[in-house]
């Protein structure tokens, strides 16, 4: 184990060291006991504040890294493939088009499984330009508009409206941090049953 702890040591010291990362805490179980815990770089760097074990972190999107996890789960089990098409799942994602230079053009390939993991499915958020901005916009609007109703959408009606709009780009070919991890929430439940 020790060769383990001074590898990592090692990786995370070089990542602060070339400043891709402030500070890295990690903590290694196996079979439920404690292997090592690792503190390279800083919690607050402005301060010069380390890592200790007990510093506190504050985290956001925790429901992404789950669905990601649940949708590893369900890959292991053999009851999702990473390379399926999303419309496999959720039929509302074939035959999608994708925003091009102010216009609506077929999507050249259907985002798969794999694409909503990366965020690589061209789904953005609300708030955004163009026509797939425009759209998205709009479903978000008509989703707050019905949450503390008797009509709230649920998740795979969002996903499923999320399909049915436009892309901002093509499948695949660039990265946008948007709605892939909740489509994706949509997938586990079609490919879970439940």
């Amino acid at each position: 184990m020790v060769e383990l702890a001074e590898e990592w040591r090692s990786i995370v010291k070089g990542a602060v060291q070339r400043g891709e990362v402030g500070g890295v805490s990690l903590l290694f179980i196996k079979d439920g006991k404690e292997i090592c815990w690792l503190g390279e770089g800083y919690a607050d760097r402005e301060n010069k504040r380390e890592i200790k074990r007990d510093t506190i972190f504050r985290l956001y999107s925790m429901s992404k890294p789950v669905t990601a996890a649940a949708a590893m789960v369900l890959f292991e089990r053999g009851q999702l493939d990473l390379a399926e098409p999303v419309s496999r799942y959720l039929p509302e994602f074939s035959g999608q088009l994708v925003e091009e230079n102010g216009r609506l053009v077929p999507a050249v390939r259907e985002v798969t499984v794999k694409d909503l993991l990366g965020m690589t499915s061209g789904l953005m958020y609300n708030g955004n330009p163009g026509l797939t901005g425009a759209y998205v916009t709009e479903l978000f609007r008509q989703v707050d508009e019905r949450l503390l109703t008797d009509q709230a959408m649920t998740t795979a009606e969002i996903a499923g409206a999320l399909g049915k709009g436009p892309l901002a780009f093509q499948p695949g070919s660039s990265w946008l941090y948007g709605t892939s991890a909740d489509v994706l929430g949509a997938v586990v439940e079609a490919a879970a049953g439940m």
